[in-house]
């Protein structure tokens, strides 16, 4: 009789009488479960070497071309966008109009100074006139 060592396993105890080194799983398990929260860009252990892709992205499927515009579609198109333009240029005119209303707004309240204070330095001198007649 061969006298052989127990073999061990890894916490360095023989390995129990059930134990069959020659098993092999009918299956492959999934691990899928536990890849899932870590998204496709996480690599493993176990996982092949991923091909080169030359830095591009995987291309998505392009949605159909637009039917070509008839003729009626067309000059409807062009009226929307000279609506559009008719529009800004209205949006242009009423604000410089704003701006025009309120640089003469304040023309005039500075204008109103000027004559109070005009009216003022008048008030005074005849004042002074008056009591230099006295």
């Amino acid at each position: 009789m061969k006298a052989t060592t127990p073999r061990l396993n890894a916490i360095g105890r023989p390995y129990g009488e059930n134990f069959d080194p020659n098993y092999r799983m009918n299956y492959r398990p999934s691990y899928g479960h536990l890849r899932h929260p870590y998204g496709s860009s996480m690599r493993f252990v176990d996982d092949p070497v991923p091909k080169a892709d030359n830095g591009r992205r995987p291309s998505r499927r392009q949605p159909p071309p637009a039917p070509l515009l008839d003729e009626t579609s067309a000059l409807r198109k062009q009226l929307l966008d000279a609506q559009d333009r008719l529009h800004q240029v209205q949006r242009q005119i009423v604000r410089k109009i704003d701006k025009a209303i309120k640089k003469a707004g304040d023309l005039h309240e500075e204008l109103l100074a000027l004559k109070a204070a005009h009216s003022n330095d008048e008030a005074a001198s005849i004042a002074d006139c008056t009591e230099g007649v006295s």
